[in-house]
């Protein structure tokens, strides 16, 4: 099965733009390609390229062709980024939802052959909008395409099945409608952690009609759950809460799908089975887990509810309790942008393999004390969640997104929070649609290797893809260059944690750093700091990987680099104070070289640095 993603409301904003024509119109669409869980594509818009009236060559009521240098431009940048062909047109006067035309088919063949040997390996699709709706198909061929819109609203056009309705359903349909039913039961839907809130949440989906399910939870049921875990009976203790969960789905909707997987979406094969679903509840108490899901959330475009469930307790008396809900999905912010939701530490605790926690003094002594938790709490935040998952499949008239409920003064209200500009997760410059494009967001397990203290560049690319698939060992580097310009340096993060990391060399991209290679070593300026995953912060200078940390010192290593003495002395003569970084760029030199040099020559006695927010200035002893 292929899906094809767009985010927010650039599919409907297209639509409308190309139904106001009277003539057929194009678009090319480039996505980026997944693989996903257990044998499909998830194609993920990328950019969407229209062209002026210039560019084409034949447009008509019934026609329309592009020019082949509009058509070339852009087939030159999926070819070199190996991102999938979308092939889009317009039949603005069909009634209903469209139907790819005798004339489509046929020009669909030479064209499929021809995109094959342009891109390799990945799908490409024909993309048909008409005014009542949209129809896809992988191109040259008949095999359906689902097409979604994920946003607030998570919109599936043209289901390839219009299940019947029940009678069962006849309050609900009467609530929101046939086709509202329909976008419920066409979904497929993971729920992660199976305890107080997720079991609530999978018998309620289960009585509203979803019959698709992949259910995940590495843990067994055990005595104190008893209390709050519905769809236990006598003699469960010690069963894997998926099984209890699915038992009681298949007595609700016996001839539901449901997947189970006893397992933790931080290792790696168990969250990939993610990539399949439609939508996500995150039903578990792990930062680590709500870590993963944000992430996977906005690099895979798949629309996610989170939820947790707080109460506080003073010698026996509760002091506090309530509930937060929040939809994951482009357009919304993350768990990052929202501040109190992620802790760091406790993300970095989860994250770690037990090697890692043993030697971080930060989590030496730590206690597992087990919160309180009441049925009543959870299923008032499963029911948000769920009523939440309705507005967004279902169109149950409300905007809420995000949601506080505290329990002491009586209150739900809404919470209006904005995505943070330059996000490290939900920004278009992080994570946002990159997909396979950057590595899955899984932490680290015992098979990890260990911390690296040295890397190299080993490999140049010219496209991404190709320049990741060739770093595989902690520490390992290439280069990503095009036309004489270095675009990115991709770096197998040198802890060990297993993630890829792309730095940008292109100030045209962004803020970029600076790689430089002097006597034949490569260096990386400025450092590193991962503000989120393994939360690593390091310096890549000489060869050598550098980690930083409070008394560190900047990292700055003692040994001196080969650069003359006097070039600097010089640089600073007649009483000039300056900054390492300036003084690196007039002398064509590392910066870190030359703050080593520098911190020499104060130790012996030939420069002063600077204090304060000076630090890193130096000038001439006595000048």
């Amino acid at each position: 099965m292929i899906k094809l993603i767009f985010p927010q409301q650039e599919l409907s904003d297209l639509a409308r733009d190309f139904c106001a024509e009277e003539l057929e119109s194009f678009a090319f669409i480039l996505a980026r390609p997944a693989l996903t869980a257990p044998k499909g594509w998830r194609l993920l818009v990328h950019s969407i390229h229209l062209p002026g009236p210039e560019d084409y060559e034949m447009r008509s009521k019934t026609f329309v062709r592009p020019g082949a240098a509009f058509r070339l431009r852009v087939e030159k940048q999926a070819r070199r980024e190996g991102l999938a062909l979308i092939y889009c047109h317009s039949h603005p006067r069909d009634p209903g939802i469209p139907s790819f035309s005798a004339l489509d088919d046929e020009t669909e063949q030479p064209l499929a052959a021809y995109s094959r040997e342009r891109v390799r390996k990945v799908p490409h699709v024909a993309l048909l909008i008409g005014a009542e709706g949209v129809r896809a198909r992988e191109l040259g061929g008949a095999a359906t395409v689902e097409v979604f819109e994920i946003a607030r609203r998570v919109i599936r056009h043209f289901p390839t099945e219009l299940s019947p309705v029940a009678e069962q359903f006849d309050r609900q349909v009467r609530a929101f409608g046939e086709d509202g039913q329909r976008a419920i039961q066409a979904l497929r839907v993971a729920i992660i952690g199976l305890g107080g809130t997720g079991s609530v949440v999978a018998q309620q989906l289960a009585h509203l009609g979803v019959c698709k399910f992949l259910l995940i939870d590495p843990d067994t049921l055990d005595k104190t759950n008893r209390n709050r875990v519905v769809g236990i009976l006598k003699g469960d203790v010690g069963r894997a809460k998926v099984l209890i969960a699915r038992r009681m789905i298949k007595r609700i909707v016996p001839h539901a799908e449901v997947t189970v997987k006893q397992g933790d979406v931080l290792e790696k094969d168990t969250g990939m089975l993610l990539t399949g679903v439609d939508f996500i509840f995150c039903c578990t108490d792990s930062h680590g887990s709500r870590h993963f899901i944000n992430q996977l959330a906005y690099q895979y475009f798949l629309p996610c509810i989170d939820m947790g469930v707080v109460i506080t307790t003073d010698n026996g008396r509760v002091t506090h309790f309530g509930g937060r809900t929040q939809m994951l999905a482009p357009g919304l912010s993350c768990l990052v942008c929202t501040d109190g939701v992620l802790s760091p530490q406790e993300v970095r605790w989860d994250l770690s393999n037990e090697r890692q926690r043993a030697a971080d003094p930060y989590f030496s002594g730590r206690v597992n004390i087990k919160q309180p938790a009441v049925i009543s709490l959870n299923s008032t935040v499963a029911s948000h969640a769920v009523t939440m998952f309705l507005a967004a499949v279902a169109g149950i008239p409300t905007d809420v997104r995000s949601q506080l409920v505290r329990g002491i003064p009586g209150i739900a209200r809404a919470l209006a929070v904005a995505p943070r500009e330059g996000c490290i997760t939900c920004s278009k410059d992080a994570y946002y649609g990159k997909g396979a494009f950057m590595s899955f967001p899984a932490g680290p397990r015992e098979d990890h290797p260990m911390k690296a203290s040295t890397y190299d560049v080993i490999a140049t690319a010219a496209r991404y893809a190709d320049a990741a698939s060739s770093v595989a060992k902690p520490g390992d580097c290439a280069l990503v260059e095009r036309a004489g310009v270095r675009r990115q340096l991709v770096v197998c993060c040198p802890d060990g944690c297993g993630e890829v990391l792309s730095i940008n060399l292109d100030p045209r991209s962004g803020p970029a750093w600076l790689l430089y290679q002097k006597r034949g070593v490569w260096s990386l300026f400025p450092s590193i700091d991962k503000p989120a995953g393994c939360l690593s912060h390091f310096i890549l200078w000489r060869g050598r990987v550098l980690w930083c940390g409070a008394d560190d010192d900047d990292g700055g290593p003692q040994e001196i680099p080969e650069i003359k003495i006097e070039r600097i002395v010089e640089a600073l003569q007649s009483g000039r104070k300056a900054g390492f970084v300036q003084i690196a760029d007039e002398l064509d030199e590392v910066p870190r070289d030359v703050l080593a040099v520098c911190r020499s020559l104060v130790r012996r006695g030939v420069l002063d640095e600077g204090l304060g927010k000076q630090r890193g200035s130096f000038s001439v002893k006595g000048g």
